[in-house]
Order: C-alpha cells, then structure tokens, then sequence
C-alpha cells in the first residue's frame, strides 16, 4: 500500500514528512500487531492438540465401542463383542469373518435386520467348526437387496491400547489392530 501510494504521488506536491512519517509508523504497528496474533493463534492450536492428547490418553486401558470392522481373537480365543449399526432396516444380512488374508472364515446369513444397534453372536468358530486362530480379523456385513449388496456398519468393543497423533496431526487411537480417528469412539466404559 505504502509503494502504491509513493507511485502516486504528484512530484510537484509532494506528500507532507510529517504525515508520511506517521504513516510508516502505522505501517509497523500493523505489521507487529498480524505477527502478535499469529503467534497467539499459534499457540491457541498447540494448545488445543496437547489438550486432546491429553484428554485422549485417560482413554488408555479404558473399553471402547468404536467404529471399525478390525479386531483381534486373542491366544485365549475370547472374540471381543461384534455388533452391527444399522442405519436402516436391512434385508437380507450377511456377515463375514476374514482372516489376514482376506479369507472368510466364517459366513453367517442374518436374515431380516430391524434399524439399530444388534450384538453379533459369533462364537469364534471357523465354519468347518474349529476355533479360529490368534490374529487379526475383519468383519464384513451386506445387505442384500435386489441383487445389490450394500455395506453395513460394523461396531467393535475393546481396550484402548495407544493414542497417536497422525502425520496430519488428527489423533487416533489403537484399539487392538485397528487405528481410527478420535470420533470413530462411540461410547467409552470403565474396564
């Protein structure tokens, strides 16, 4: 503004020192005053991600439903709770357990679904009978309707194990081998 206002002026009248002075000095107070608040914003932010953390990790060691298909059987082979979110009544429910790999383990048809919240009764058994191995799983649900299949949502109780900040500075948490965002959490439960 301050060059624009240079590059205009009448070389035969040329603008009053004294004013011009008291301008550049309005200049730097302005400029002092945007750096002031940016560093104030600055801080404001670091303080509101430390506060998150720090709010975030009274979670560890606490139960947790979150929403995630991932889970872990463990060696003693106690399946944490499963349950299916239903936005909307669904026809037709089938769910699957996945291996690692990607391999169905088990394949459960469900039937008729109301909307709503329903625990899945999987009693960790593979569907040749055998108990499912240690190791990480997925779970998949679809609904089946007309031919189309639609993806349903998949809730998972378990422990927090760790809270981490992510490259982007989100934070999540580590609920066996899932990682999912903070508002992944539906409900949190003392252990």
């Amino acid at each position: 503004m301050l060059i624009t206002q240079l590059e205009h002026q009448d070389p035969l009248e040329p603008q009053d020192p004294t004013e011009f002075t008291a301008q550049l000095a309005q200049f730097t107070s302005l400029e002092q005053l945007t750096a002031i608040r940016q560093g104030i914003d600055a801080l404001r932010a670091e303080g509101d991600a430390t506060s998150d953390l720090g709010s975030l990790a009274n979670l560890v060691g606490r139960d947790v439903v979150v929403r995630t298909s991932m889970f872990e059987v463990p060696a003693s082979g106690a399946v944490p709770t499963l349950e299916l979110d239903l936005q909307a009544p669904a026809e037709s429910v089938r769910v699957s357990v996945l291996d690692s790999a990607g391999v169905p383990v088990r394949t459960m048809d469900l039937g008729t679904l109301s909307a709503g919240r329903h625990v899945l009764a999987w009693d960790g058994l593979a569907s040749d009978g055998t108990p499912a191995r240690p190791g990480n799983y997925e779970l998949r649900a679809e609904s089946m309707a007309g031919g189309n299949a639609r993806r349903l949502g998949t809730l998972v109780h378990g422990s927090v194990d760790a809270v981490e900040p992510s490259e982007s500075g989100e934070l999540s948490i580590t609920v066996g081998p899932a990682h999912v965002g903070a508002g992944a959490i539906v409900s949190v439960r003392r252990p």
